[in-house]
C-alpha cells in the first residue's frame, strides 16, 4: 500500500513543481520514435481470409505544433503481424499420408508472417493540460502497402529414405489508403522531453487489390518456381497499443 501511495506522490510533486510546458508549445518540432503491439480486427483475423494474428509495430513521427494544443505531423510505421498456419501444417501432414501412414513429418515447420509499410500524416488536438499532462486525440491518413512471407524448411523421413524439403513464398500486394484514428496522453518530462501512450484504430483498404504471389519450391534438390497473381477479399483492420518518445526542439 506504501509504495503506490509513494509514487503517487512523486507524480504529484513532479506535475505541480514543472512548468506547464503544455502552454508553450506553438512553434515547436517534435521528433518521436514509437513502437508497440498490434492486433487484428475482423476479416484480417478470420483464419480463412487474412489468417493475421497479434504483432508488433515501430516506426518515427515528425510533429508541429501550429498551435499550443494542434500539432501536425507525417509518420513512418511498419508492422508485423504472424499467421495463423496450424491448418495449413495439417493439410500437409494429410497429403503426405495419403502415400504413406507411416512417415515422419515432425522435421517440417511453417514460419510465416505478415508485414505493412505506412507513410502518411496526422493531426493532434490535445484537449487539455494537467500539470505535465496532456491527453489528445488522433486523426491521420496515407498509403499503405501489404507484404506476405512464409518459410517452409525441414524433411520427412520414410522408412525408406529421407526428402529434405525448402519452400519460400513471397507475397506483395498493391498499396493503399489507409486511415487512422485514436487517442493518447503525453506526459512532458523536460520542455526537451516527452513520452506518451497511445491507442490507434488503422484500417487499410486492400480489398480487390491484387498481387504477385513468388513461390519456390525445392524438393530433394531440384528446384521449381511459380509466379501466380492473386486478389484479397478483406480490408486490413487492426489496433495498436503504442509507446512514444519524444524529443522537442
Amino acid at each position: 500500500m506504501r509504495r503506490p501511495l509513494f509514487l503517487l506522490l512523486i507524480f504529484c510533486t513532479l506535475s505541480i513543481c514543472n512548468p506547464l510546458y503544455g502552454q508553450e508549445m506553438k512553434g515547436k518540432f517534435a521528433l518521436s520514435g514509437t513502437s508497440g503491439l498490434g492486433f487484428p480486427l475482423g476479416d484480417f483475423s478470420d483464419n480463412e481470409k487474412g489468417r493475421a494474428q497479434t504483432g508488433y509495430g515501430l516506426g518515427g513521427n515528425l510533429e508541429h505544433f501550429v498551435t499550443d494544443h494542434l500539432s501536425l505531423g507525417v509518420s513512418f510505421r511498419y508492422q508485423k503481424f504472424g499467421i495463423y498456419v496450424r491448418d495449413l501444417e495439417e493439410e500437409f501432414v494429410k497429403w503426405v499420408h495419403e502415400s504413406d501412414p507411416e512417415a515422419d513429418t515432425s522435421g517440417v515447420d511453417i514460419d510465416a508472417h505478415k508485414s505493412i509499410i505506412h507513410l502518411g500524416f496526422f493531426y493532434k488536438y490535445h484537449l487539455f493540460t494537467w500539470g505535465n499532462l496532456s491527453p489528445y486525440v488522433k486523426l491521420g491518413a496515407g498509403w499503405g502497402r501489404l507484404k506476405g512471407f512464409s518459410d517452409q524448411p525441414g524433411y520427412v523421413r520414410y522408412p525408406t529414405h529421407t526428402v529434405r524439403i525448402k519452400s519460400k513464398v513471397d507475397a506483395s500486394y498493391d498499396g493503399d489508403l489507409y486511415v487512422d484514428a485514436g487517442c493518447g496522453a503525453i506526459y512532458l518530462i523536460s520542455d526537451r522531453l516527452g513520452i506518451s501512450g497511445e491507442l490507434l484504430f488503422t484500417s487499410l483498404a486492400t480489398d480487390e487489390n491484387s498481387g504477385t504471389v513468388i513461390t519456390k519450391t525445392q524438393v530433394d534438390g531440384e528446384y521449381q518456381k511459380q509466379e501466380e497473381r492473386k486478389f484479397l477479399d478483406y480490408n486490413c483492420s487492426y489496433i495498436n497499443l503504442f509507446l512514444t518518445l519524444s524529443f522537442f526542439f
